[in-house]
């Protein structure tokens, strides 16, 4: 798991850098480097903690003084299913994002283009010596 999170770092920061202007992508990668953790560390232990207690068949009995229970057997099958299950919903979300990212960067980019356009005939239309 930890190699697809790797080699999805390049790909995050260079959609982060192409959808910022020049001077704010230094605050913009601190950002989602920030969001990233906050978004990765905190709730996927949950998440898995969540699943694990999901997908238990034999619990143990409580342990005197702590009444705290193990999972002693989990159904392997379940267990594949459930963190393929999220594995997918995880990269179909990230695809998602990345796919809007890309929609709203082309669409400021045009908008940009067609501002310059008018800005240069219009200093055309101005310019005596045209």
């Amino acid at each position: 798991m930890t190699f697809f999170m790797v080699i999805s770092i390049s790909n995050e920061s260079i959609a982060t850098l192409r959808c910022v202007d020049q001077d704010l992508r230094p605050f913009a990668l601190g950002v989602q480097w920030v969001i990233m953790r906050l978004l990765g560390n905190i709730p996927s232990p949950v998440f898995i903690g969540a699943i694990l207690d999901a997908i238990c068949l034999v619990w143990s009995d409580p342990v005197p003084g702590a009444g705290t229970r193990y999972c002693q057997m989990y159904d392997r099958e379940r267990l594949a299913y459930g963190f393929c299950f999220t594995w997918l919903c995880a990269n179909l979300l990230s695809a998602f994002l990345f796919l809007m990212a890309s929609v709203v960067n082309v669409r400021r980019n045009k908008t940009k283009e067609m501002s310059v356009k008018r800005e240069t005939g219009a200093q055309k239309d101005e310019d005596p010596r045209i």
